[in-house]
């Protein structure tokens, strides 16, 4: 039987959705198990501490504590920490599919949807991503309905329009990427370069804009997002200044993985330096500073235009500095992403519970000596 008469007899007797949803499902469900329990009770943890510091009336029920709707739409930081978790799970799912459309017993599966036309593809994928994403959904209803109940209808709106578009970020990464995987990995040129020094400029800025368009889209979508709804909540006068500098940490602790790559690039081209004047391979480093500077400049615009020019210019100069953390802490761990997730995430809860005793610039300046430190360890002396 050829491809596409395979690909006709799943979509028509079987039913693709059906067929993609018993590959990916049980499987998906069985080995995230652990972590969906560790996020609730992460959320329960995190609801019950702050409510014993006094942060919400003791007036509602043990039920409403209990399933923490009411908490997820009206505490503003836990309305940031659901959808920072809410894109952690997404990016978890597509790994997972990606690491079986790439094995070899599932290349039935992309010859099958390969033969079929792009808008079945596509829909197939999306509702391939509603079925691994039901925790959410059922989250995301929920706050939804809570959050029209209890008068803050933004916030659950927010949640669901988020969840909605991030299931199609990721079907549509699924369908242009897992169909059509290309065999040999075409290294980056950019064609806009003459001489060896001016290639140095803009070649970050150029490699983010065109080889890591999925990794820039999510950093950027979720950090606009949470720009936004801090403008909203110092409008609504339910911002301290104590919360925005927790707001630019996790703002900051967004670009991990876009400072990742950054990264892993830039040490490429490096070793191609390898030989120059000192003085050159440290222009070569700081180069990449008008690339992270622009990549920075719409939550500066944003808060700057909502009318917090102070602390649009504090938060654009802190993310900076745990951009350039992430840059030279990537190349310190050798480039091992699950290390680098795993110790930053430490290194964020730490200035976290900094923060919250008052001390955000001794963080800031922690992070900026450790930056400094990493930089010089591994560059310095390397000419």
């Amino acid at each position: 039987m050829s491809k596409y008469n395979t690909a006709q007899a799943l979509d028509s007797r079987l039913g693709m959705d059906a067929f993609m949803r018993r590959l990916f499902m049980a499987p998906f469900y069985k080995q995230h198990a652990g972590s969906f329990l560790f996020l609730f009770v992460l959320f329960l943890g995190s609801f019950m501490f702050i409510n014993y510091l006094g942060k919400m009336s003791s007036g509602d029920s043990f039920f409403w504590h209990f399933i923490l709707l009411i908490f997820l739409v009206t505490h503003q930081f836990m309305v940031l920490l659901f959808l920072v978790v809410s894109a952690g799970y997404l990016i978890k799912s597509r790994l997972f599919v990606k690491g079986l459309m790439m094995s070899p017993a599932y290349y039935f599966l992309r010859d099958s949807l390969g033969s079929l036309n792009q808008k079945k593809q596509w829909w197939h994928w999306f509702k391939l991503q509603i079925s691994l994403s039901l925790p959410l959904l059922i989250y995301g209803v929920a706050c939804l309905i809570m959050s029209i109940f209890k008068g803050v209808v933004l916030y659950g709106m927010i949640i669901t329009v988020f969840l909605i578009l991030g299931m199609a970020v990721i079907a549509s990464l699924n369908f242009r990427q897992l169909i059509r995987v290309p065999c040999v990995k075409v290294p980056f040129v950019n064609s806009y370069i003459k001489v060896r020094w001016n290639q140095t400029m803009w070649m970050a800025l150029m490699y983010c804009l065109k080889k890591e368009r999925t990794a820039l889209l999510l950093t950027k979508g979720g950090s606009v997002i949470l720009a936004l709804l801090m403008v909203h909540w110092q409008k609504e006068q339910i911002m301290t200044s104590r919360q925005w500098w927790l707001s630019f940490l996790l703002i900051g602790a967004a670009h991990v993985v876009l400072g990742f790559k950054t990264s892993l690039f830039m040490e490429t081209r490096f070793k191609q330096l390898m030989g120059l004047q000192t003085g050159f391979i440290q222009g070569f480093l700081f180069s990449v500073l008008p690339c992270y500077m622009l990549l920075l400049l719409p939550e500066l615009l944003i808060v700057a235009g909502g009318g917090y020019f102070h602390y649009a210019v504090t938060g654009y100069f802190s993310e900076l500095i745990l951009l350039f953390f992430y840059h030279y802490f990537s190349a310190y761990l050798e480039y091992e992403l699950k290390a680098l997730l795993k110790s930053g995430f430490l290194l964020l809860c730490v200035a976290f519970v900094l923060t919250l005793y008052g001390w955000f610039w001794l963080v800031l300046t922690g992070y900026f000596v450790i930056s400094v430190a990493l930089y010089g360890r591994r560059y310095f002396c390397l000419s």
